[in-house]
């Protein structure tokens, strides 16, 4: 039998601690009991179960570290889009350039994130392969890491992914389609880069974004004696200018705006003590990269103002 989960799941953790009894009734109905509490389901028959598919001779299988894979999930699937109209980007793309290493990407068209995680395959060639996963699936993969295995092991076919660890499996249809893996190969040269601290900068920007306006734009820029200024305007509410040390600068003095919250966004994600920014130039993405972790990078599109030059 086939009972409706959410239903399930939304009255059992309403239900007072103790002893919860389930029994079967007939036409597909079970009966619930806790203490003084009794409610009933209707369920489906398990034959019209949708079934695990288990077997593809060219599925590709490997395995991974939880904790790395879960860490992974974390700094990657916020960027995804939410917009069911471009179903692809509500993805995360998983790639292999080698069967030794997998690279996860989300995007929303104007945020990138990437990180790329070491993956075992003993005596397997990845072929190249990639899928794009459904983001609420790759968000539920992050339950894994609560698992006392210590790694997970996924098999990859054309149509779906499966990941299991211990007793745990969890399978899901891929999204069909092509995912804009060019924009997660950022341009190589950089006018400038700055390294802050990752807390000082993301609290700096929660503050910014407050007198931002609907549209969340903070500008950038060179300050004087090596910090970085941050400035937002609202015309209902006022604006805020703010100074932050830099830990490390280079190169030209630079001016770029940006969508503030998703800039916040990025660096919190890192989870590192200190981020790097590059700037290209005013209309070109913003990479971030946390200093301690090369495998990882985002990048954020600009916001044309009339001050762009």
């Amino acid at each position: 039998m086939v009972l409706p989960a959410k239903a399930l799941f939304e009255t059992v953790r309403r239900l007072s601690p103790g002893t919860l009894v389930i029994a079967k009734e007939p036409n597909l109905r079970v009966t619930a009991r806790s203490h003084s509490t009794v409610f009933r389901l209707s369920g489906m028959d398990a034959a019209l179960f949708p079934a695990f598919e288990t077997s593809d001779p060219d599925a590709f299988a490997f395995t991974l570290n939880i904790a790395d894979f879960a860490k992974a999930i974390s700094r990657v699937v916020f960027a995804a889009s939410l917009d069911e109209n471009h179903p692809q980007l509500t993805g995360v793309s998983f790639r292999f350039v080698d069967s030794e290493h997998l690279t996860m990407t989300a995007t929303n068209g104007v945020r990138l994130a990437s990180h790329t995680v070491p993956v075992s395959a003993p005596g397997r060639n990845s072929g190249n392969r990639s899928a794009i996963v459904p983001g609420p699936y790759v968000r539920c993969l992050a339950q894994l890491a609560a698992a006392p295995s210590e790694c997970c092991s996924m098999t990859l076919t054309d149509k779906y992914l499966t990941a299991s660890t211990g007793a745990r499996i969890m399978q899901t249809a891929l999204i069909a389609g092509s995912y804009p893996l060019s924009a997660a190969f950022p341009p190589a040269s950089f006018r400038a880069e700055v390294a802050l601290d990752a807390q000082q900068l993301a609290d700096a920007l929660e503050r910014a974004t407050l007198l931002a306006g609907s549209t969340k734009t903070v500008h950038l820029f060179s300050g004087e004696h090596s910090r970085l200024r941050l400035f937002a305007r609202s015309g209902e509410l006022g604006d805020i200018d703010e100074a932050l040390p830099v830990l490390r600068a280079a190169g030209e003095r630079f001016s770029v705006h940006c969508n503030g919250v998703y800039l916040k966004e990025i660096v919190r994600a890192a989870q590192c003590e200190a981020v790097t920014l590059r700037i290209g130039g005013p209309l070109e993405p913003i990479r971030v990269l946390p200093v301690d972790d090369p495998a990882c990078f985002y990048l954020l599109s600009p916001i044309r103002t009339n001050d762009t030059a």
